[in-house]
Order: structure tokens, then sequence, then C-alpha cells
């Protein structure tokens, strides 16, 4: 995170197969991450697609145990992007059975892997690669289940942390699994069957930055005397231009202090934002109205932010100004709003 300080001078086995590859997609904006066609489920830091994959071509039977994979799942998951990989805090940690209109009777008991759920027609087993006890039974021979979906820990500190510097831009990545589970055949004999998938990830990267803050403006304030009021006015205008890439604005902070012109005497001053400001008064007669303004707040995609600051008194009254030279410093901290 850039922060930047303006200074303003004023001088004024029969291998089943998938239809399709387990995937998760997200976004990460302002350094949230935001999953689509995902979805958490119970316990830990657990998530799961939200589409179920088909699984075709089992071999039918009357008796069928869960388990998850047939070997140690990565602890990581890699993704390739515009700058780069990315290890990601990303690992399949489970499996989910989906029997459809099924429902097999249940016995046995949950042997090495642990139950996240289980209905009359699903079951979520953790563990990377484990074996329940449980015993699933259909009255006559069946497919087993008809569709499947792994189990995901994400440490979403870790992932987050692990795209700080890198660009904008689509990462992805996959990894080649096996899931297995245990059946009976036709005579009875105790077999298992390995189903390979891929797993994929998509996260669409989006980080809010601030590069440079462009202040134009003489700071000069002539002032306006009205002869039949006996008053003086005066104002200049600061075109202030922030680049970057933003996804929620900028934010601008003001010290608080009185904001007045000094010389012979003091002269209260105003400063109003014009543009997709948070407020428009920020300072009145010489009054801190608001610490803190953001610009531009919840457009997305933008690479630059333009505004304006308008600075300047009104209806002075002419005996409380000498003849004289006046000035100040307006101090201004930008940062991005993430």
């Amino acid at each position: 995170m850039k922060i930047y300080r303006n200074i303003i001078l004023l001088s004024f086995i029969c291998l089943p197969f998938f239809t399709q590859a387990a995937s998760m997609r997200g976004t990460i904006t302002d350094n949230k991450l935001d999953w689509i066609g995902a979805m958490k489920i119970s316990g830990g830091n657990f998530y799961t697609p939200t589409d179920w994959d088909i699984i075709h071509n089992l071999e039918g039977t009357q008796r069928w145990t869960p388990a998850t994979h047939a070997a140690a799942t990565p602890g990581q998951l890699n993704l390739s992007g515009p700058s780069g990989s990315v290890s990601a805090a990303i690992k399949v940690v489970g499996l989910e059975y989906n029997m459809g209109d099924l429902k097999p009777n249940q016995s046995g008991n949950v042997g090495s892997c642990e139950v996240l759920s289980m209905s009359n027609s699903t079951v979520a087993l953790l563990g990377e690669n484990c074996r329940s006890n449980l015993d699933f039974t259909y009255p006559s021979r069946v497919n087993p289940f008809y569709f499947t979906r792994p189990i995901v820990e994400v440490n979403e500190a870790e992932l987050l942390s692990g795209f700080e510097g890198m660009e904008m831009g689509k990462y992805i990545g996959s990894v080649s699994l096996v899931a297995r589970y245990e059946y009976y055949t036709s005579s009875g004999a105790l077999t298992y069957s390995n189903v390979p998938y891929t797993f994929e990830v998509e996260l669409d990267y989006h980080p809010s930055y601030l590069t440079a803050v462009t202040v134009l403006g003489n700071g000069i304030i002539e002032p306006v005397y009205n002869t039949q009021k006996n008053t003086i006015s005066g104002s200049t205008s600061f075109n202030i231009n922030a680049s970057g890439y933003f996804n929620n604005g900028i934010k601008l902070y003001f010290i608080n202090r009185d904001y007045t012109l000094n010389g012979p005497n003091k002269i209260p001053y105003s400063i109003q934002c014009q543009g997709a400001c948070s407020a428009s008064d920020i300072v009145k007669e010489g009054v801190l109205l608001h610490e803190l303004i953001i610009v531009s707040e919840g457009q997305r995609n933008m690479t630059n932010i333009n505004f304006l600051l308008d600075v300047g008194y009104e209806n002075i009254h002419k005996d409380q100004v000498e003849a004289g030279s006046y000035n100040d410093t307006i101090s201004i901290v930008f940062e991005e709003n993430l």
C-alpha cells in the first residue's frame, strides 16, 4: 500500500469419468476474496464447488464403502497468471458423494475419515486419503453414486498475502487427483475403483493501488471587492488527478486544525470538493467538518480519479482585513480505499 502526502501552498479400474472438471472460481478485489461457483460448508475453512460432477460407467453393486483419495493431495495449488506464479493456500482435503434418488441402508462407522455431514443420499468425508467403515447397501445392483465433488480447505489470509505485488489478471491452476471407493462385485469380492479427475481454480485478481497524485493550480486567491457591502471574497481551484488502479475510490485525510490564511489578520477559509465526493463541504469558514472523505467510492476498474478542490473565503468585511500578504499550507494524505 502506498500513501501519498501532498502539500498545497496557498498564497491565498473400469475407469469412470467426469463430464467436467471440478472447478472453483473467485475474485480478489480490495484484498477481499469472493467465491463464484463455490460455497462454504460447515466446519473450518472448507468449501466445495457449487456444481456436482457427474460420474458415468461405474460398475453396478449392491454394497459399497466411500473413501476419499488414493494418495495424499498437494499442500498448495500453483496458480499461473500475468506476472508469474502464486503458491495458493488451497488444498483438497476430502470428497463428497451424492447418490441422487437412491436411498441406501447405512451402517458402520467413520473409520479413518471424518464425516462432515451425512444424509440419506449424501455423505461428505474429510481426509486426504482415508477410508471410511461406512457400509451402504441397496436392494439390487445399481450405480453406487451419481455425483461427487471435492472438499477444499482455503487459508484465506495466506492466499491473499500470496497475491501481494502481483499484477492484475486471471490466475489459473489445476491438479490431477484420483478419488477412490470400495465396492462388492457380483461374485461377492471386495475391490476398489479409482476415479481420476481434475480440480481447477481460477482467481480474477483486481488489486487497488495508488501510484501518483498530480495537483494543478497556482494557489493564488485574487480578492474580489463588493463596494456596496464593503466585503471581500475570493477563491482558487485545484484540479487533482490520482492515478493507479482503484476498485473503491481513494481516501483523503485532512488535519484537524483551524484553516485560516495568516497575515496581518487571520482570514478563515473554506474547502469544497467537486466530483464524486462523499462530502462536498470539507472545511467551512475555518472549521474542519470532515477529517476523511472518499472520492469515487464504489466505482470499479478505474485507473484515474479526477476531482476539484475549491478553496476560498466569502463576504469578509473590509474592516477585518488589513492590506498585506496572506498564506497557508494545506496537507492532505491520499490513500486507496480498500
